[in-house]
């Protein structure tokens, strides 16, 4: 997907979790359109955490209607 986000681990140590949007993120809008997106995520990764599990969303919004959501999971297992 080519976007990644860097959550850092509760722990302490300052190791940080990836995680990634589950597919791509379009919209198609006319000129006049406003498209926004809205990335929504924890400060912080409370472990243990796995590769897959969901880490926020993505709302994807059209003229301020929420048109698509998409799932941010994390891409490592952390211990």
């Amino acid at each position: 997907s080519g976007t990644r986000y860097l959550l850092p681990l509760f722990s302490g140590d300052g190791r940080k979790i990836p995680a990634e949007p589950l597919r791509s993120v379009t919209v198609y809008a006319a000129d006049s359109d406003r498209a926004d997106y809205i990335v929504e995520l924890p400060r912080f990764a409370f472990g243990p955490v796995y590769a897959g599990d969901r880490a926020g969303r993505i709302l994807v919004r059209l003229n301020g209607k929420t048109v698509d959501e998409v799932p941010l999971v994390y891409m490592e297992n952390s211990e």
